[in-house]
């Protein structure tokens, strides 16, 4: 059986375009799932007021 040494295969990787393209990605996926948040965050309060709900009972959701 042949042996893998990840260590050092990891080590002597040079940083290409495939990483620059999974960094990308990565990144972009880490801002659109915070996205979803910070707009719930913001219009939260206003969907309470129009529906007449207060902070306590908005949680139990």
């Amino acid at each position: 059986m042949h042996r893998i040494d990840v260590c050092k295969l990891a080590c002597d990787a040079k940083f290409n375009r495939f990483h620059a393209a999974v960094l990308g990605w990565m990144f972009l996926i880490l801002v659109l799932d915070g996205y979803d948040l910070a707009i719930a965050g913001i219009a939260l309060p206003g969907i309470m007021k129009e529906m007449g709900v207060e902070a306590t009972t908005m949680g139990a959701w």
